[in-house]
């Protein structure tokens, strides 16, 4: 909605030139985000600013978006936040950090808070999408809505109401009241929402370790589906003496992805095959169902990787269940993907995608790397802050589609066997599965979800707040490591000796700049948003 049938404003119109660390949600046929930092495009001051404002983009065909550029004025929609809503939610708009908890028409706003935030740590601020109102709503089995929690994995499932959260960099160090493993949200019943930290109360398995920058997803495999964790920094080592947090920017082998079985609760380790991408973190990561649903394609898309000083450009898929790894090499993927096209060893970092209608993979802003510097907040249309790939013929697209169907890409079914229709030969990884738990969980789909918003999700809370009027609207080694191994799985202390650079401040927010970091291995490097003790030397996890 264009409030007032204003366009987006900064002090004056102008066209988003940049954009990073926001939080979004995709709710019906919009995609939402709020937070993190923005630059308009006229702002001669070179600074980034927090907005007051929730935006969004219409996908549903009625607005033209146009990608690979600077994003239209005319493209952005914007709604006031009321930040009497609850007394968290003008500073979750303001910062980086958290995420948006979403279910078929609603979302809920969680963490992205300053270490000192203390109050309503069990109250959610919550904007529903058929209702245009906002409200704020008590969640009972803790009080989890602390902290900054940025870089962290989050992953909804609209058609049931849950949501899930883990790791992610805080603020200071060991906060009370941080849910030392995944929080899992449940908001199947908006009138009696709940959490609990699912690790500590009733998960088993193998031991997860807390990630930062890593990747999250959820496929709709087995009872109720899984939750697939991989990638990103190891933040579960702690100081051997003082016992405080170690956290060493020690990346993990994409080799190993962490499965999470909704239904009984259980982790597991596969271990994935085929094209590996290298060690990496700060990407972003998307899902595809193949027509007949006998694959899952998980697209992932560039990254960071602290040691080499290198962001990336390119995109690999994990097809599941058969665990293989894909990069994505063909003449259509290539020839289309202008941020590689520019050489300077360009990449891209701390960014954020959602899918549409499985087709269309929608990257939303981050770091743009040349040469291992970030260019920041420039008006370029070569550093465009959003991108569009089709994720069937795996072509970077200069506009939104929100017609466009999802088939099998060829590069994959090449591997995988079958067609764009699915039909897929390999379901199991080479070898198969080493425990019959994991291969009847991956035996087996979850029902195709109902894409409508549900009736009964009024979200009305325990307080109403204002509303807004809406007018506009390489290597095939190994299969599996690992099974459940009984216990109670640690996913270990998040809390890190980091400090994040807060953005807190309400009409002016100046961008920190890159952080230098101490020598480690003879190269300096560095990491943006964190300041961190020397480390030890890299090694694998």
């Amino acid at each position: 909605m264009r409030e007032d049938g204003s366009k987006l404003q900064r002090r004056g119109d102008g066209d988003l030139c940049y954009m990073n660390n926001q939080k979004l949600a995709k709710v019906d046929d919009r995609l939402y985000f709020m937070g993190g930092d923005y630059h308009f495009d006229g702002d001669a001051s070179g600074e980034t600013f927090s907005s007051d404002s929730l935006y969004y983009f219409d996908l549903s065909g009625n607005t033209d978006i146009q990608a690979e550029t600077i994003i239209a004025s005319s493209s952005l929609n914007k709604i006031s936040v009321p930040f009497d809503t609850t007394t968290t939610l003008e500073e979750q708009t303001h910062n980086q950090g958290g995420a948006l908890f979403s279910t078929l028409d609603t979302f809920y706003v969680f963490a992205g808070l300053s270490d000192d935030s203390t109050t309503e740590n069990n109250v959610l601020a919550a904007y529903n999408r058929t209702s245009n109102q906002w409200s704020s709503h008590t969640v009972s089995g803790g009080e989890y809505n602390k902290l900054n929690r940025l870089f962290a994995g989050t992953a909804s499932v609209p058609s049931t109401g849950l949501s899930f959260f883990s790791g992610g960099g805080n603020s200071g160090v060991y906060k009370p009241g941080q849910p030392t493993g995944m929080l899992r949200f449940d908001a199947s019943n908006p009138d009696a929402l709940t959490w609990r930290n699912e690790t500590a109360q009733s998960s088993s398995g193998v031991s997860v370790p807390a990630r930062v920058g890593g990747n999250m997803v959820y496929v709709p495999m087995g009872e109720q589906g899984v939750i697939l964790v991989w990638g990103g920094y190891n933040g579960t080592e702690v100081n051997s003496t003082t016992g405080a947090p170690a956290f060493s920017f020690q990346l993990i082998d994409n080799r190993r992805i962490y499965v999470y079985d909704i239904a009984s609760a259980s982790w597991n380790i596969v271990q994935a095959q085929g094209d590996i991408p290298g060690k990496r973190a700060e990407t972003c990561s998307v899902v595809s169902a193949a027509p007949d649903y006998s694959s899952f394609n998980i697209a992932m898309y560039g990254g960071w990787n602290l040691y080499e000083g290198e962001a990336y450009s390119d995109t690999y898929i994990l097809s599941v269940p058969s665990f293989r790894w894909i990069k994505m090499e063909s003449a259509n993927y290539t020839g289309s993907n202008t941020e590689a096209l520019q050489g300077n060893k360009q990449g891209r970092h701390q960014h954020h995608c959602a899918v549409h209608n499985d087709a269309q993979m929608i990257v939303l802003g981050g770091l743009i790397n040349q040469n291992g510097t970030d260019q920041e907040h420039v008006c370029d249309s070569q550093l465009p802050p959003l991108r569009v790939l089709n994720l069937a013929t795996m072509t970077w697209q200069k506009s939104f589609d929100a017609s466009a169907e999802y088939s099998v890409p060829e590069d994959v079914y090449a591997v995988i066997g079958g067609d764009g229709s699915g039909n897929a030969k390999l379901t199991q990884p080479d070898g198969g599965f080493n425990d019959t738990s994991v291969a009847s969980i991956f035996a087996t789909t979850v029902a195709r979800a109902d894409s409508t918003a549900s009736a009964t999700s009024t979200a009305t809370g325990s307080a109403s707040a204002s509303s807004d009027s809406d007018n506009n609207s390489n290597n095939h080694t190994g299969a599996i490591v690992g099974g459940v191994v009984g216990g109670v799985a640690g996913l270990a202390a998040v809390a890190l000796v980091a400090w994040l650079v807060l953005r807190h401040k309400k009409k002016q927010k100046k961008n920190a700049g890159a952080l230098a970091v101490p020598q480690h291995d003879g190269t300096n490097v560095y990491m943006r948003s964190f300041r961190f003790p020397v480390c030890d030397a890299p090694h694998p996890i």
